[in-house]
């Protein structure tokens, strides 16, 4: 199983910052680096980590937080 520290690396990692300037209540309102082609790079590296299974989830595309992403991961019982 993934764990929610793991999912914030990666994270930060497509985002191309350090890890500990993301936290649950970071989102692209107060991460600079997360526009639109963060966005991407974020669920590209997400789909990366969880081998595909984020591509059945329509809905993560549009979570524009950590915490909406951890919570869509949870309740899609990926962490």
């Amino acid at each position: 199983m993934i764990s929610e520290k793991q999912v914030l690396n990666k994270i930060a990692e497509a985002l191309e910052i350090e890890a500990n300037q993301i936290t649950v209540q970071s989102s692209s309102e107060n991460i600079e680096k997360w526009d639109s082609l963060g966005q991407l790079a974020i669920l590209s590296a997400l789909d990366e980590l969880f081998n595909g299974a984020i591509a059945d989830i329509p809905e993560i595309a549009n979570s524009y937080s950590v915490n909406s992403l951890l919570y869509i991961l949870k309740d899609n019982k990926l962490i």
